[in-house]
């Protein structure tokens, strides 16, 4: 069944839910988080509000800013061809919050995982990491997702309403906060699918480890 493939992958400690999971099922501040998520109303934190007014592309000189602001130093082409591969406008202070996130997330590795995937830089990380904490994500597992599937918060599909959305229906299938950290780590793309998409990769998975799989 989906819930026994659930303790599989996450432990021996899945219960099932007496009822199915809704905001009400979080605790209160974790409910304020999942409404900040799911109300269908405009962005109003500063982060995002200063990438949606933000006109301008990213130049060289911020990416040297904000690289050596935490000690990274680049050369001026390493600069320009991670400036160049930048395609969403963003202000310079967020671009200097991210590489501040990313340093504390992976140290000396900050480097190399934007020259991996230049869309860090231009991706607002603040509210993805708040999100993930206030849900029980540790700062290993947040470090795991940046390192092991960027994309995962990248991706164009990727947002805090959905993301909410697929956590709900992770605790549909009995998972608490710990597995569902653990179930995003193992599978990033949770992040950026649909409620109906998570049930789907659920029952894959069940089915992939009823048959002998991994």
């Amino acid at each position: 069944t989906d819930m026994e493939t659930m303790r599989g992958i996450t432990g021996p400690c899945i219960r099932p839910q007496s009822s199915p999971a809704s905001a009400a099922s979080f605790p209160k501040c974790r409910q304020e988080i999942f409404h900040a998520a799911v109300r269908p109303l405009p962005i109003r934190t500063a982060a995002w509000r200063g990438c949606v007014m933000a006109v301008h592309p990213v130049r060289s000189d911020h990416v040297v800013d904000a690289l050596a602001s935490v000690g990274v130093q680049l050369t001026s082409p390493e600069a320009a061809a991670l400036a160049d591969q930048c395609t969403a406008p963003l202000d310079a202070a967020t671009l200097a919050d991210n590489v501040l996130l990313l340093e504390q997330a992976v140290g000396a590795g900050v480097k190399k995982l934007l020259q991996r995937e230049p869309r860090l830089m231009t991706t607002p990380l603040r509210p993805w990491h708040t999100f993930l904490m206030t849900f029980g994500f540790s700062h290993e597992q947040w470090r795991d997702i940046l390192t092991g599937a960027p994309q995962a918060l990248t991706n164009s599909r990727s947002n805090l309403i959905t993301a909410g959305e697929s956590i709900l229906e992770l605790r549909r299938h009995g998972l608490d906060e710990s597995q569902i950290a653990q179930m995003c780590v193992f599978y990033p793309q949770m992040l950026h699918l649909s409620a109906v998409e998570v049930k789907s990769l659920v029952r894959m998975i069940s089915n992939h480890q009823s048959t002998g799989g991994c």
